[in-house]
């Protein structure tokens, strides 16, 4: 009879453990287009656990305390905490940051921010180069950019050949 009680008395102790536990959904968007904000970090505070926000915008976070406190940051966004207190929605709007990034610019020896650069640069935006219609990346460049000449191999599969300033330099 004694042993029946304990294992009573121990399986409610579990269920108010238990109990403390929530899920957590909602969806992450940003502030000045309303659009979901894909690959967010929502993370609570204090611990490891975490999760990335999908395609919509949207995230699911198990096994998360009542009390907790949820992190949400993204690249180019202002980080939000929020108290969980026993919600099991929570959707949040993040405001973009309005700080700037200084522009790094990689040349051939190295990576320096744009305003410390000496040299001449060439610079080719993602947007012309799709609008090229190739097989190849590297092909796109060609009459793009001054002093790139880009030599197409004559067999199926073959790579381009890339001289920038010419072959002594």
């Amino acid at each position: 009879m004694k042993k029946q009680i304990l294992l009573l008395c121990l399986a409610l102790i579990s269920l108010c453990g238990y109990a403390q536990q929530i899920t957590v959904k909602g969806v992450v968007t940003s502030a000045t287009d309303q659009q979901p904000l894909i690959g967010t970090t929502v993370q609570v505070k204090g611990t490891g656990t975490g999760t990335i926000t999908g395609i919509d915008g949207d995230y699911t976070l198990p096994n998360v305390d009542k009390n907790a406190v949820l992190v949400f940051s993204s690249i180019g966004f202002e980080s939000q905490e929020i108290a969980v207190g026993g919600r099991t929605t929570i959707n949040v709007v993040l405001k973009e940051a309005a700080e700037l990034l200084d522009e790094v610019v990689v040349i051939g020896y190295g990576a320096v921010k744009k305003s410390d650069l000496t040299s001449s640069i060439a610079t080719v935006k993602g947007d012309e180069i799709t609008e090229t219609v190739t097989g190849n990346a590297m092909d796109a460049l060609q009459g793009k950019v001054n002093g790139v000449q880009v030599t197409s191999g004559g067999g199926p599969g073959a790579t381009p050949k890339v001289l920038i300033r010419g072959v002594t330099t």
